[in-house]
């Protein structure tokens, strides 16, 4: 395929390490980690993980179609400061944050796209490096570190059911999803 720029909007404000981006009317919303100390290997594994966690803050930039920053909301908290990509839904931003490490753990939030209020949706047993909402079906689909597993979440009675399955194309990782009707997405 050959591409085409329609556009370009130079942003004026500092952006760190992007992940995901989306439009909503007339402003851009974008994920994006801030790392204050990078993760260190480890010789062997500890306790299952090959790194540390490094220090971060994690961050959903709100920008004009100027490129000026009208708003910075941090989320995550604590180890888990590595926002993914986002996905919007017509009302909320969902958005993974995990720790900077593989098969780790998450927080994801749902945020108000007009108050920009956050709100904690659950907590996962796994880095989820993206995140996309089916609003057909009341579902969330979501990927771990590198795209090997693929998850689905309901919630149902104030719990969460789940499923995975593994990624067969394993050598192909996701950063950034949309959901674009009809039970698919466009990654």
């Amino acid at each position: 395929t050959q591409w085409r720029q329609v556009g370009a909007i130079p942003l004026r404000f500092q952006t760190f390490h992007p992940q995901g981006l989306v439009k909503i009317g007339d402003d851009y919303f974008l994920s994006s980690v801030e790392i204050r100390k990078s993760t260190q290997r480890f010789p062997t594994l500890q306790g299952g993980f090959d790194r540390d966690t490094g220090e971060g803050q994690g961050h959903l930039f709100r920008f004009d179609s100027a490129g000026k920053l009208t708003a910075d909301i941090r989320v995550g908290e604590g180890t888990m400061y590595h926002p993914g990509g986002i996905d919007y839904d017509g009302k909320d931003i969902w958005v993974s944050v995990a720790e900077y490490r593989p098969a780790s753990r998450s927080i994801v939030y749902r945020v108000d796209a007009r108050s920009l209020q956050v709100s904690e949706a659950f907590r996962w047993g796994d880095h989820i490096g993206g995140i996309v909402r089916n609003p057909e079906d009341d579902s969330l689909h979501g990927f771990s570190w590198g795209s090997r597993r693929f998850y689905c979440w309901k919630m149902e009675n104030g719990k969460v059911a789940s499923s995975e399955v593994l990624n067969r194309s394993y050598y192909i990782d996701y950063q950034d999803c949309k959901y674009i009707g009809q039970g698919e997405m466009l990654c």
